[in-house]
């Protein structure tokens, strides 16, 4: 169980220590207004944007480690377009973390996983899982600073790397349980 976190309720993802930056916010990427990119707040005081977890498939309540799931940010932005986090490769061969995923889409490049931090008591890991010749490759999310001063959400490029390890703090906001919720935030 990952720590009584629930499908459909509103967490702010925060770095596990508060000395590493803010929560996860959205940005541009390429000077383009969307679709937008997940980023690292750069203010250790400021929490970001709350995200929905929802099941891929599972009857459980509370997710566990070995829940495939969607995230997706609740926050209403210019571009009209869902705000579920995807997988995008850009040309410089790092496979950034974007919007305009799908809910239950069963796609990978919009499915994550939340597993235990090996390295850190009581945090955690967000990451990706691919399958590779019947094998299953699964690859942390980790920050990317940017030129630009951005910290940009990205897959990591080795499948054993420290990953972007995180806590989870509830975020003040409706809890739902069904994704008609969030498809109609997403159209906001």
């Amino acid at each position: 169980m990952v720590s009584q976190l629930r499908w459909y309720t509103t967490y702010y993802v925060l770095p596990h220590n508060f000395a590493l930056g803010g929560g996860l916010s959205l940005g541009t990427l390429d000077n383009k207004t969307c679709p937008l990119y997940v980023t690292q707040e750069i203010s250790e005081v400021e929490n970001g944007f709350p995200v929905i977890f929802s099941p891929v498939s599972s009857n459980l309540l509370s997710i566990d480690t070995s829940s495939s799931l969607t995230i997706q940010t609740i926050a209403q932005t210019v571009c009209l377009e869902s705000l579920v986090w995807n997988l995008v490769e850009k040309s410089n061969g790092l496979w950034f973390v974007s919007t305009n995923g799908g809910i239950n889409a069963g796609s990978t490049t919009s499915t994550f996983l939340i597993q235990t931090s090996d390295d850190v008591p009581g945090a955690y890991n967000l990451v990706s899982c691919h399958s590779i010749s019947m094998l299953q490759v699964c690859r942390d999310l980790v920050l990317h600073f940017a030129e630009d001063g951005k910290r940009y959400i990205t897959l990591s490029s080795r499948v054993i790397s420290p990953g972007f390890t995180v806590v989870f703090k509830k975020a003040p906001g409706p809890r739902t349980t069904s994704s008609k919720y969030i498809q109609s935030v997403a159209m906001e």
